[in-house]
């Protein structure tokens, strides 16, 4: 495939991933020599119409527009990418399931706020078929441009998914659940970031989205033995999971 005709689309979100192409600087030419870009808001002022190849679609369904956006995306794409964590599995937007999103949207906007239509944030998936995710908050470069090239010669890449605890441990950092005990999410959220916040002594926020078998229970019981109070378990293990169906999973385990 000499020239790849994608499109960049933004739904619900910050436009962290869709900024990460943009920061691959030494390599933007190159990608620009390979790529045909027909819509990237972000980099260009016009909006084209037609079919893609590809489709990234950053950003979650929170809004009657998204989802309205999504499917005629999906409609003039061959292959839909859910490039990002809050395309992937919801994200931010989506953190806690157990407030109506209007309630979140009149606490935030306030009585004399604009009034808008809100639903409750979902990945695109939940929607409409997803032929490849590509997990981040942001995406890392590294992954994007081995997507691109994959892309380019007809492929996906395989993406880990093993958990950012594997990478932890490869880099021997001491663990912050047993040396600090502090919530660290890193057992249960897919790697690929290198174990970058654990490696700065933060703990792991699960930004990359869960892996496919997360064991919440066990890590919610490990712990609870450690004496950290489970709200505040329930509170950093919901960041980023609960749109991937374990919300209810962990409402379940805490009650």
């Amino acid at each position: 495939m000499d020239q790849l005709v994608i499109g960049i689309f933004g739904l619900t979100g910050c436009a962290g991933d869709q900024l990460t192409i943009l920061n691959c600087e030494d390599e933007l030419l190159l990608i620009a020599e390979k790529v045909t870009m027909k819509s990237f808001n972000m980099a260009s002022s016009r909006e084209l119409a037609g079919r893609v190849e590809v489709a990234l679609v950053e950003g979650s369904v929170c809004q009657p527009e998204d989802l309205a956006m999504l499917r005629e995306i999906r409609e003039r794409s061959r292959h839909l990418v859910a490039f990002g964590t809050c395309a992937a599995f919801g994200g931010m937007a989506a953190m806690d399931q157990r407030v109506h999103p209007e309630v979140l949207r009149d606490t935030v906007y306030g009585p004399d706020g604009e009034p808008f239509e809100a639903i409750r944030a979902r990945p695109l998936s939940s929607f409409v078929k997803v032929d490849f995710v590509l997990p981040g908050c942001p995406v890392e470069k590294g992954q994007l441009l081995e997507t691109l090239s994959c892309l380019l010669k007809g492929s996906f890449p395989d993406i880990a998914c093993t958990p950012v605890c594997a990478e932890c441990r490869s880099r021997e950092n001491l663990c912050i659940v047993l040396e600090r005990d502090e919530v660290c999410c890193g057992a249960l959220t897919r790697g690929g970031c290198g174990a970058r916040c654990p490696s700065l002594d933060v703990s792991c926020a699960g930004c990359r989205g869960p892996v496919e078998d997360a064991y919440y229970a066990v890590n919610a019981d490990l712990l609870k033995g450690r004496g950290i109070d489970r709200e505040k378990i329930r509170k950093k293990m919901m960041l980023f999971s609960a749109p991937a169906g374990m919300g209810e999973r962990l409402e379940r385990e805490f009650d």
